[in-house]
């Protein structure tokens, strides 16, 4: 992960449309990990930091 003075500059470009604005974005790719992560914590008593999941990352720790 970069942190904020890491990444690179970023472009943005408006293009003109006639059609109506529609559709949600891409709301999955920010909501679905976390999601995730508190389930396996809501199933197993683990808190894991760091995606993707190690099965073997699991199956060793132990719930604190």
């Amino acid at each position: 992960m970069l942190r904020i003075d890491q990444t690179p500059a970023i472009e943005i470009h408006l293009i003109k449309s006639g059609e109506a604005p529609g559709g949600i974005g891409e709301t999955g790719t920010t909501a679905a990990p976390p999601a995730i992560v508190n389930a396996v914590f809501a199933a197993t008593g683990v808190r894991l930091r760091r995606l993707p999941i190690d099965r073997d990352e699991l199956a060793e720790r132990k719930p604190a």
